[in-house]
């Protein structure tokens, strides 16, 4: 009458698959892959009347995931239905753990920013004044981490940095800015006056 359906959840949710027949069969045994499934604290078998049989797993975990078949047999006859379940990783909007902080960078020296971004993000921009810094170097270091460098810092390299980090829930933003470091004048070039000869 009804049979088991391709379903996709979120890891940590539940696996609902039932299925609805005709007649009342003697037999009713559920499969995951060419294993046969026993009910665990997780994994629940469940008659819910003589014709809809249903199978729950709690707080699934990827390796759920998988084919899964039911078989239905009385004394003359089996009839089986099967789906598939796909578990995907639950995702929420991305978090910048490290954002990006305001610094005063030396002529001539390399700006340095750095972020650390938890959540998956599937898309990481940076720009600078508004507008996207494509052409830069940018690296990817793993672990949520991500780097822009600009070498050879000079005036026109000054303004406000920002980085977007974006997934299928949405976007988030880290801004910063970023000046010269005047060059301090600490007078330790300068020669000290010295007496050539007395008075």
């Amino acid at each position: 009458k009804r049979p088991l359906r391709d379903i996709t959840v979120d890891k940590g949710t539940k696996i609902l698959l039932s299925v609805e027949v005709e007649g009342r069969p003697k037999t009713v045994k559920w499969y995951k892959g060419s294993e046969q499934i026993t009910a665990t604290r997780t994994m629940k078998i469940e008659r819910v009347s003589d014709n809809e049989y249903k199978l729950e797993v709690e707080n699934c975990e990827m390796s759920d995931a998988g084919a899964y078949r039911v078989v239905l047999s009385t004394e003359s006859e089996s009839v089986e239905s099967s789906c598939t379940v796909t578990v995907k990783e639950k995702v929420h909007l991305p978090v910048f753990k490290k954002g990006l902080n305001d610094q005063a960078v030396p002529k001539g020296q390399s700006l340095v920013l750095e972020v650390e971004i938890d959540g998956a993000p599937k898309v990481v921009k940076w720009y600078k004044n508004g507008d996207e810094l494509k052409n830069a170097k940018t690296e990817d270091l793993g672990n949520g981490k991500y780097r822009l460098t600009v070498p050879d810092f000079k005036d026109s390299d000054v303004g406000e940095y920002s980085v977007t980090a974006e997934n299928d829930v949405g976007e988030v933003e880290s801004k910063a800015k970023v000046t010269v470091q005047e060059a301090v004048d600490d007078g330790k070039d300068k020669v000290k006056p010295e007496i050539v000869s007395g008075l």
